[in-house]
């Protein structure tokens, strides 16, 4: 069997490799979208030695005395694979030393990598702002990163104080 090359053939395969050529374009462009934000986070405590955080907890941690790892600036990373449209959780337990007060939240998050929402306890919606901690109590403080779509790729840092 002879396959012939006819005019009508030739333009058919540049037609076919154009479209697979445009295929792979997109294919990359969309890879590029999903590719690692490479963001970190910086957990500040804040208001004197009273407020001790012990990061790398899980949603179902109960925290206590017993909690390893208590320290007063501990660093959160999200590590290097945070990809767009995403949604990242971190847990730490907060340790009170000192008398009972109201928690004060801020942060330096900036809203185009996305919403940071930062709750008491596990897989509740309860708001860290504004509760109370007793002298001697813990709270566990859920960190929730609803990344962006738009969320710039690169490295990102942000503190987030809890006083």
């Amino acid at each position: 069997m002879k396959i012939e090359v006819t005019a009508k053939r030739l333009k058919l395969t540049r037609v076919a490799i154009a479209l697979v050529a445009i295929s792979l374009a997109g294919y990359v462009a969309y890879a590029a979208s999903q590719l690692a934000v490479n963001n970190s986070a910086t957990v500040t405590i804040s208001g004197g030695p009273n407020l001790f955080l012990s990061p790398g907890q899980t949603s179902t941690t109960l925290c206590s005395a017993l909690t390893a790892g208590y320290t007063e600036s501990p660093t959160i990373s999200w590590g290097s694979n945070v990809a767009q449209q995403s949604t990242q959780d971190q847990y730490a337990c907060l340790e009170n030393t000192g008398t009972a007060h109201t928690l004060v939240v801020s942060t330096t998050f900036s809203s185009a990598d996305g919403t940071l929402n930062i709750y008491s306890g596990g897989t509740g919606t309860t708001v860290l702002n504004g509760a109370s901690i007793p002298s001697g109590g813990f709270a566990l403080v859920h960190l929730n990163w609803v990344v962006s779509s738009t969320a710039p790729l690169g490295t990102t840092n942000f503190a987030v104080t809890i006083a």
